[in-house]
């Protein structure tokens, strides 16, 4: 249910609406950055709001220094529209990057903004970027008020496909809240607009949103009959996403009324779409990641620049000093000779000797010149050089923070978390750009499975294990085969040595993973664990309860042959449990420079466990940065905290 809900944000979002339209299709990012700094004034703030929107979705960090630069200019011109804009811009970026403080805080300023310009349209997208916020943090009677005001706007412009869009943000608050026949009337009401304006998209999409709600209340007639008039819709255009939902529907459909014939046969229809969806985005992933690999090689070749720059600088000055002592030289020499003209002026035996002095000074001039031209030519190659490795590095960059991107699109939405958590965290701190350390989560009917893996390596190597990991997890879980969790570890470590054809000979390279992992039965509320040394910590009423981890890796070595153990734990409102890898606690920091330690990270877990889940991620990251102090950053940090 949350997935296709999922599908009905992300395609009815309001963010980049306003700033695509104004911008065009795409930007040489490369040629803007060269050029801002020569810039002045109107033409600057649009080259930084042009850089701003390109970065702000797959860089935020990078939108958000460009979009600041261009607030500073948009102020001191005290323009309306380029606030207008630049207040968009630093609220998405933020947004995307989860500071919803922040995010929040740009919002409100641009609501204010476009209150006081009085564009109707503009204030109802503004309480719509505002409500998206409220409903990513969980506060859903905020995100209604918001909602409902923009949909009050839209509805006195008649914007049609505005006010379709609100009705079905508005569906989605409601099916959160649990409230499912105000869900049913928002949806309604979206799909009966969709068909006013002739939106197949969005006329299937309700379909598939209603059957599934008649499905849940026990209608099944009626779902069945949703659900047929949205496969019937897909069928003839290409919305491959809503398809796979709807034969998963009709699959949980059959199921329920035990026509087992038809539900296997929605499930095998499916379980297709979802395969082939998961093994392609893998695939495809995986060799873009392993393009950013091969990039970072370079990084040896760009070091051996910059020792040879060294070495040509060195050069220059030693050239450059031999140059001035040159100088020196011929002002004492020239005095010299002045000296002796005078002195034996009269004496017409020493004429010849002085021609001579003459004719060896200019020789020297002219040696000196000539040094002169190589030193600049010299120079001149040191320059290219320059440019050159600086252009490498920024392309080396770019290719890292583009390899991120991939990365967080194969992290799993957070939706599915709602189902069997009251509220939840995730602290991710990677070292580098790309991080080893990756979150996962899946939903398998009444089955919620969420596991924290800490892979061998930082940067672009992590991250190309993360996502081979990930990939084999999603298709283990997908499956029909009931796997617990120290099944799937195992799985996943035959798995892992068959892809990377690992041995175990000697010299051999051991790549491989630690990771904990959780199924949640939501029938019984009991938690079932399986650990690769990274343990669960479990807090009830201010009480720790630590689930020991198996000391086997998730890749080659010497225990191959052994499984690994499961444990059982029954839950109860109000436990918080705790998934993470060794970063945080291994921090170097303190006056003594020693290591925060695993028994210091559990007695502040256990300190900060009354808090709400948001404060206590800001607690965890506050701590840190005062322990670490200037030292840098030495691991990848996951904290994941989920609250039952």
């Amino acid at each position: 249910m949350r997935l296709y809900i999922k599908l009905i944000i992300v395609v009815l979002g309001f963010f980049n609406l306003e700033l695509s339209m104004l911008y065009g299709q795409s930007l040489n990012t490369d040629s803007l950055e060269l050029i801002v700094s020569k810039q002045r004034g109107i033409e600057k703030l649009k080259t930084l709001q042009n850089l701003a929107n390109y970065y702000v979705d797959n860089a935020p960090e990078k939108a958000i220094i460009f979009a600041k630069e261009a607030l500073t200019i948009a102020e001191s011109l005290d323009s309306l529209y380029y606030n207008d804009l630049t207040y968009q811009l630093l609220g998405e970026a933020f947004f995307y990057q989860d500071d919803t403080a922040n995010a929040g805080y740009y919002f409100r300023n641009l609501l204010e903004l476009r209150i006081k310009e009085g564009d109707k349209l503009k204030i109802g997208n503004a309480y719509n970027n505002l409500g998206i916020l409220a409903r990513s943090s969980s506060q859903y009677d905020v995100a209604l008020v918001y909602y409902n005001k923009a949909l009050n706007l839209k509805s006195e412009l008649k914007d049609s496909f505005s006010i379709s869009s609100t009705l079905n943000n508005i569906g989605v608050v409601y099916e959160y809240q649990g409230k499912y026949k105000d869900a049913f009337k928002s949806y309604e009401a979206a799909l009966e607009m969709a068909i006013k304006i002739g939106d197949i998209e969005g006329v299937a999409t309700g379909h598939l949103n209603i059957g599934a709600l008649y499905r849940m209340d026990g209608d099944y007639i009626n779902a069945l009959l949703r659900l047929n008039k949205c496969l019937d819709i897909v069928d003839t255009v290409d919305l491959g996403i809503i398809k796979e939902m709807a034969f998963e529907q009709k699959y949980l459909l059959y199921k329920s009324i035990g026509d087992h014939k038809q539900a296997l046969h929605y499930h095998e229809k499916y379980y297709e779409l979802l395969s082939n969806r998961i093994t392609e985005t893998g695939k495809k992933n995986i060799a873009e990641l392993e393009i950013k690999y091969q990039s970072a090689k370079k990084q040896t070749k760009i070091e051996l620049l910059n020792a040879q720059k060294e070495s040509q600088q060195i050069i220059i000055f030693l050239m450059m000093f031999g140059v001035l002592a040159t100088g020196v030289f011929m002002i004492v020499l020239i005095r010299q000779i002045r000296a002796k003209k005078l002195a034996n002026q009269l004496l017409s035996l020493q004429n010849a000797e002085i021609l001579q002095q003459k004719e060896e000074i200019e020789a020297q001039r002219d040696e000196i010149q000539e040094k002169s031209h190589i030193i600049e030519a010299q120079r001149d190659e040191v320059y290219a050089q320059r440019d050159m490795i600086a252009k490498q590095n920024q392309d080396m960059m770019d290719s890292i923070v583009y390899a991120r991107r991939i990365q967080t699109a194969l992290f799993p939405p957070t939706d599915i978390l709602h189902f069997g958590f009251v509220d939840y965290f995730i602290l991710n701190m990677p070292r580098d750009i790309v991080s080893g350390d990756f979150y996962w989560f899946f939903r398998k009917e009444n089955r919620i499975f969420a596991s924290v893996g800490d892979c061998t390596g930082h940067g672009v190597p992590g991250a190309f294990m993360s996502v081979l990991s990930i990939t084999i997890l999603n298709e283990l879980a997908a499956s029909d085969l009931g796997f617990m969790p120290n099944e799937m570890l195992g799985v996943l470590r035959s798995r892992i040595v068959q892809a990377l054809h690992q041995s175990g000979k000697e010299k051999e390279a051991r790549d491989g993973l630690e990771m904990a992992l959780v199924m949640l039965d939501l029938n019984d509320n009991a938690l079932y664990f399986a650990g690769s040394y990274n343990p669960l910590i479990l807090v009830r009423n201010q009480e720790i309860t630590e689930l020991t981890a198996d000391r086997i890796s998730i890749g080659i070595s010497n225990k191959m042959n052994e499984s690994f153990s499961l444990q059982q734990f029954a839950l109860q409102k109000g436990d918080i449990m705790y998934l993470f890898s060794d970063g945080y606690a291994d921090q170097f920091g303190s006056e003594s420079g020693r290591k925060y330690l695993i028994k210091n990270f559990k007695d502040l877990l256990v300190e900060i466990s009354q808090l709400p889940m948001a404060l206590q991620k800001s607690s965890l990251i506050d701590i840190h940065q005062k322990w670490r102090g200037n030292l840098h950053q030495i691991d990848d940090i996951m904290v994941l905290g989920l609250k039952v």
